[in-house]
């Protein structure tokens, strides 16, 4: 199995790995070196998810995803260029939130599906089923997006794709999240 080492969403994980591989040519070695160090930082990164330091109760849930996303698609972009391996070591310090990202991510979920009623079981099950149908269907489309950026020289063209998905689910957020505070403040009488 591939670990999360690079922005994206979990189907793109492999392509991540293949494109670092490919335009580096890393042997198991290198690609050893790469995930022990890729650890670290995800590991480092629960600093800013929990504790003294926890975005989360600094900035608040919203600004916290804000910053994550923000982070992931800086990322993706400068990863989108990347072609030696120097580039891809200078983006090791946006690792240290990718475990904020994912914990806001499913936090808002969570959030979102008990104020509809469903309970934590449920929302949970629902997660799993969706993640496995887009596991299962996601491969074609990323590997027809790898292959459309190999035929023209740019083969970090997926993370540009990740970068607009992300920008699209940060200006969602933002929608959903004006869309409850206004519908929660009429019911409150609220102008």
């Amino acid at each position: 199995a591939v670990s999360e080492t690079c922005a994206g969403p979990a189907p793109a994980e492999t392509l991540c790995e293949l494109h670092r591989v490919h335009l580096l040519g890393w042997d198991t070695l290198q690609r050893g070196r790469w995930e022990s160090i890729n650890s670290i930082f995800r590991t480092a990164g629960i600093a800013f998810t929990t504790g003294s330091f926890g975005l989360i109760e600094q900035l608040g849930f919203s600004r916290a995803l804000d910053v994550s996303l923000l982070n992931y698609i800086a990322q993706a972009l400068w990863l989108s260029s990347a072609s030696k391996p120097w580039h891809f070591y200078a983006a090791l310090p946006c690792y240290l939130l990718k475990l904020l990202r994912d914990t806001v991510q499913v936090a808002a979920v969570q959030s979102a599906g008990q104020e509809e009623g469903f309970g934590n079981g449920e929302i949970t099950g629902m997660l799993y089923n969706a993640q496995t149908v887009v596991g299962a269907l996601a491969p074609m489309p990323w590997a027809w997006v790898y292959g459309l950026g190999m035929a023209y020289g740019r083969t970090g063209m997926f993370y540009w794709v990740i970068a607009a998905f992300t920008t699209a689910k940060l200006l969602l957020s933002h929608t959903v999240s004006i869309g409850s505070a206004m519908q929660q403040s009429s019911k409150n009488g609220g102008s």
